[in-house]
């Protein structure tokens, strides 16, 4: 990823900052070394010019993990979509680097991730709440004085209403052939964990071993948005995948695919079997678990309450009325006559 103001070249990386006409170059030997430097030379340039706008920071070379944990911390501590920002922190850090300086992140940067976001198969309306969620970070720590600036955002992208995709029993029996065919037998466990549980990604991966209750059959799942019952009944599949991962090694977690690794695979899958459609995605399987329960006629509070929404109306749209189930209405009334 490139970085303004530095390049790799065979001899290292070249370091150039320019201020008023004036250029400053180095040569270092790592990007590490070429983005300290960076700094230094420009420290120089301004004082040089006896400016005093830009004071000296010692803070100004928090990374963008620090810089994420103060926003959690802060900003959304006490949010109920806290689940959902960690997930989508968790995906930023994993692209643009835990360790990166906040200072260092340039437009370019931006931009990549937002059509890697894309390239992954994520919803504009996505990708947007993950960009919000960056500049976010970038307010607060700019606000506190951290760092002097920002970089420019991309335009958030033009979103529509898109009906939910959910997955067709041969679909489903297709990308499980496909990951055991591909000897990624970890990926449709996890795979048919969510289409079983209608759990959210951010709600998976923070699952322990020690939040399946394997005697009575449910699972806890940890900072739910509506937690409601404070847990789920699990399916027979459902548990027995929980049972193949309950004494992992020194592992607190259930599921050790990360969600950038299991989204690669997700789309390889759908390449292969030749899905083109963007709005099949690893959340689709939550999408499918709420659909199928309401097309068996369970009731809409049932299901709010078995997959943490926080409303009814959030659930409305996964009602696809099962037409031919609607012949036990016309029995009731002609029984009636």
């Amino acid at each position: 990823m490139k970085t303004k103001g530095i390049s790799q070249t065979r001899k290292g990386w070249t370091v150039s900052v320019q201020r008023n006409g004036v250029r400053r170059t180095a040569l270092c030997k790592t990007k590490a070394a070429a983005l300290q430097r960076q700094r230094e030379l420009l420290s120089e340039l301004y004082l040089s010019e006896n400016n005093s706008a830009l004071p000296t920071r010692t803070n100004s070379t928090i990374t963008l993990g620090d810089a994420a944990k103060r926003s959690l911390a802060d900003r959304w501590a006490n949010v109920k979509s806290l689940d959902t920002v960690a997930c989508y922190l968790n995906q930023i850090l994993d692209f643009l680097g835990r360790d990166t300086p906040m200072a260092a992140i340039d437009r370019m940067d931006l931009v990549a991730m937002q059509q890697f976001c894309i390239d992954a198969g994520n919803r504009a309306s996505t990708v947007n709440k993950k960009m919000s969620v960056l500049r976010s970070i970038f307010k607060d720590v700019l606000d506190d004085k951290l760092i002097t600036d920002r970089p420019k955002f991309p335009k958030k992208l033009a979103t529509r209403a898109l009906k939910d995709r959910v997955f067709s029993k041969e679909e489903e029996a297709a990308f499980l052939s496909y990951y055991d065919q591909a000897g990624r037998e970890e990926d449709a466990d996890i795979f048919c964990f969510l289409l079983d549980t209608a759990a959210r990604w951010g709600e998976l991966e923070k699952l322990k071993i020690w939040d399946v209750d394997f005697a009575q059959r449910k699972v806890v799942f940890e900072d739910r948005k509506a937690n409601n019952l404070g847990s789920v009944p699990l399916t027979r599949r459902a548990l027995a995948v929980a049972k193949k991962y309950q004494h992992r090694g020194n592992s607190n977690r259930m599921f050790n695919v990360k969600y950038v690794t299991m989204n690669d695979h997700f789309n390889e899958g759908k390449k292969l079997l030749g899905i083109d459609d963007p709005r099949l995605t690893l959340h689709s399987c939550r999408h499918t678990c709420a659909s199928r329960l309401a097309e068996a006629n369970v009731a809409l509070p049932l299901i709010m309450t078995f997959g943490g929404w926080n409303s009814l109306q959030s659930v409305k749209r996964y009602m696809h009325v099962n037409v031919h189930a609607l012949g036990a209405c016309i029995e009731v009334l002609e029984g009636s006559m």
